[in-house]
């Protein structure tokens, strides 16, 4: 049909060797425990970031193009008891995957199964990591950890080039 021709698919993932610094902000509202207490959850269309702390059971909306975080709403607010949130630190098609060693708290950062990028968490500026998670295409790193120096979670985004 005449004006129909494929144009190709968009590329569900990019191509990403190095990931940078983005934003970094403290939130007293997250709780240092282990055990998957934080999620960075990155929507589809990778222009917001949902904050959870699911020790206090509060989300929050971080607006990347903005750098804006929202207040905190708590759990009766947002969802029902029982709901269930499925993030991992892979992206969309498993291209791209992430690790934290928790006995030297080194982050590895896996392309197609080899490493191509490690780091200490200290060089985004926290001691330990209590979540990591990709966006669907790789392009953002969400980071959660805590901070001695502040008795404080820090959230650090990542951005690929």
């Amino acid at each position: 049909m005449p004006g129909l021709e494929s144009k190709g698919a968009p590329a569900l993932e990019g191509d990403y060797s190095n990931w940078t610094i983005y934003d970094s902000f403290g939130d007293s509202d997250s709780v240092n425990s282990a055990g998957g207490a934080q999620e960075g959850v990155v929507n589809k269309g990778e222009t917001k970031i949902i904050i959870l702390d699911l020790s206090n059971r509060i989300l929050k909306v971080y607006d990347i193009a903005k750098k804006t975080l929202s207040a905190a709403l708590v759990e009766n607010e947002l969802w029902a008891e029982g709901a269930v949130w499925t993030v991992d630190g892979r992206t969309v098609l498993g291209t791209y995957w992430v690790d934290v060693n928790v006995s030297t708290w080194v982050i590895y950062i896996f392309k197609n199964g080899a490493i191509i990028k490690s780091f200490p968490a200290s060089d985004i500026g926290v001691n330990n990591v209590r979540a990591i998670h990709f966006s669907p295409s790789g392009k953002y790193l969400v980071v959660s950890g805590y901070v001695t120096a502040t008795a404080q979670m820090k959230w650090v985004v990542l951005v690929g080039s």
